[in-house]
Parts: C-alpha cells; structure tokens; sequence
C-alpha cells in the first residue's frame, strides 16, 4: 500500500466489531508472507460534527473558503478552522446536501485514562459553527431527526436493516448484500471474502429482500410490525416514522422475496389492525425539489 492512507466512518455501533475484523484477517494475512500495514483504532481520539441542510455549502464558503459542490461525494479535504487542523468530507446521512468535518481531541470516556480529559476544541468549534450559521437558520439536532430524514431519504441504518445474529452457530451478518439491494456495490469480477456464498445464494434465492413503502391508511409503521399480504405475513418493519415532509407514514422492511418490488399492495400490522400500504422506490421525496440534488 506505501503511503497510502484511508480512513473509515462506520456507525458507533459498528467499530468494534469491524476493528477485529480488520485485525484477524491482518493476523491471517502476516502468517503466510509479509504485509506493510498498519491499522489504528481513532473512534476515542476523533470528534466528528455533520452540518447538513440546503445552506451547508454557504456555511462552508464561509468557514473555510471552499465550494462543497466541486468536491466528489465522499472526497475528502485537509482545511484548518481557528488553527485546528481537520478534514473535511462532502458527505452526511441525511439525504441533503452537507459536509463532515473530523478532528482530534480529548474524550473523557477513553478507555485509557492516560488519554481522557474534556474536548476543548471541539466545544470551540461547535460554537464557531453555531455562531457562522446563525445567520443561515441553523440548528443542532440529534439522531431523532437524522432518523427521519434518512428514512425519507430511503437510507437503511446498521442494526435496522442490518441486523447482526450473535451466536456461534449461526453467521454473523444476518442480512447479505445481495438481500440489502446493495448488489451494485459488489465487484463480482474481484475475489473478496464471502463471495462464494453471495454466489450460492444469488443462485438459489434470496428468501427475503428488502423493500421501501409508504402507508396509505393512517398510520406509523415501527420496528417489528408484520408486513402482510393476502393476508399471509410476509415480512417484518425494520424501520418506520411519520414522515414530516409528506404527513403520511413511511418504512423500509424486509419482505418474501417476490414482493420486494416497488407499485406492489401490501399492509402493515398496527396495533392489531392491517393498514393499505404501497411499495416505492426511493426516496420518498421528489428529488427535484428536495434532498442533495434538487435543482437550484
């Protein structure tokens, strides 16, 4: 790899996990031959702020001087804000327009009490950030909003949608890509781990797959409420709120592999009683008017 560095933004849920992934198949790899790689765990030593929202890139151009619009989605970018060096990503989950920014600093909570101590900086730039965007209408917010609009925008979340079996007998990742529609994501004319299975079981079917719908009888679909169809169940909510753009309710389940296609009647299960929904496609919104690509 030489000099090449890459850094992964995974859920918190996630890192764990992924870490000694990351580290067994090291230890795999250095029994046989040599391998010049180095992998270091920052999620304690990183503060990370998501400004997301149509005003985002002025808030930008104001902090830092740069046209998020001429960045790549997900390219990254070194900038400095009050003599803080950070990096800057055009990304965000959310489905609108916005960027990250990633710096170093203290955490209480570190696991090695050697390296705790209270974040000056990141409390200096959030206050930075709020006092610049004033102007722009900002607000802070918490994951019950990033929830909502990742739902509208159709995005799945790690341990929703992808929910993890933890038990020695069975495979760890419930859910396969395959299952996941992230088959696009998948370079069939590489080899990577796991691609015998997806393989196997792209050929002898997926049993589920997931699916987007929006409800319409009144009503909210939450985590676990039965997906029906002719009045046989065929599925379960992994994710589902009331949607504050549309006012209807919306969700993302996992259904029988043959229903998992938008234009398709299905109900959900609430509080006892089955609700008319539709499967859709993504996003929910018309993204022409809304979302990272509206049309200015």
């Amino acid at each position: 790899m030489g000099n090449d560095t890459y850094m992964m933004v995974c859920d918190s849920d996630a890192f764990e996990k992924l870490d000694a992934w990351f580290n067994a198949i090291k230890r795999g790899v250095e029994k046989f031959g040599e391998l010049d790689l180095e992998i270091e765990n920052k999620t304690y030593d990183m503060v990370m702020f998501s400004i997301q929202g149509p005003k985002a890139r002025d808030l930008a151009k104001e902090l830092f001087g740069i046209d998020i619009n001429e960045l790549w989605w997900f390219q990254a970018k070194e900038v400095e804000l009050d003599g803080i060096k950070m990096l800057l990503s055009r990304s965000g989950y959310t489905g609108e327009n916005g960027w990250e920014i990633y710096f170093e600093d203290k955490n209480p909570y570190h696991p090695d009490p050697e390296k705790r101590g209270e974040p000056e900086k990141a409390l200096h730039v959030w206050e930075t950030i709020l006092e610049a965007g004033e102007k722009y209408g900002i607000k802070p917010a918490g994951l019950g909003a990033r929830d909502t609009l990742r739902l509208e925008a159709g995005y799945t979340l790690y341990g929703n949608e992808t929910k993890e079996l933890q038990l020695l007998s069975t495979d760890i990742d419930e859910v396969t890509p395959l299952q996941a529609n992230l088959d696009f994501a998948i370079f069939w004319d590489k080899e990577f781990i796991g691609k015998e299975a997806l393989l196997k079981q792209r050929e002898r079917g997926l049993g589920r797959k997931m699916v987007h719908f929006k409800m319409v009888d009144k009503g909210i679909p939450r985590e676990g409420y039965k997906v029906l169809a002719n009045g046989e169940v065929i599925g379960e909510v992994t994710s589902g709120t009331l949607s504050p753009l549309l006012g209807i309710g919306i969700g993302i389940a996992f259904v029988k592999e043959e229903y998992a296609k938008p234009g398709l009647e299905i109900e959900v299960e609430i509080r006892g009683k089955p609700k008319k929904a539709l499967t859709v496609t993504p996003p929910f919104y018309d993204p022409k008017k809304y979302g990272a690509f509206r049309e200015e």
